[in-house]
């Protein structure tokens, strides 16, 4: 799947960019469900890249860095299932911060602290200490 790496054209090609990640997440998930981590990693990073090459365009979208942070608590978690613990950690932190930036935002959602947040609290306490 090739995913974008120029976003900067302009805001239909940033929509574009974003529905293209969607599904590449996706893809990779399911693949990681499937053990086909070696497949799915790679995926998974350079979604993250594109996402955060997106929030970068726009520091003050509040919904790309929630795609920024989603993105890389996906990651996380498989890189969690491929066994590279230090690795999904980092992802983790790195999931916390933003989602902290939302909230010192005042955009937090309580979805993403009912379901994403919570995982990611959970697999910290089990795997990062």
């Amino acid at each position: 799947m090739v995913l974008p790496t120029d976003t900067t054209r302009c805001s239909g090609r940033m929509a574009s960019a974003r529905t293209t990640v969607v599904i590449a997440i996706a893809h990779a998930r399911a693949l990681a469900a499937l053990g086909r981590h070696r497949e799915a990693l790679p995926l998974l990073e350079r979604s993250v890249g594109t996402r955060k090459r997106l929030w970068d365009e726009a520091p003050n979208d509040m919904s790309a860095a929630r795609d920024y942070a989603i993105g890389i608590a996906s990651l996380a978690e498989a890189q969690l299932a491929a066994r590279q613990i230090p690795a999904a950690c980092a992802s983790l932190g790195k999931s916390f911060a933003t989602f902290e930036r939302i909230r010192a935002a005042g955009k937090e959602a309580q979805l993403d602290e009912d379901h994403t947040m919570r995982i990611a609290r959970e697999q910290q306490a089990q795997y990062c200490r």
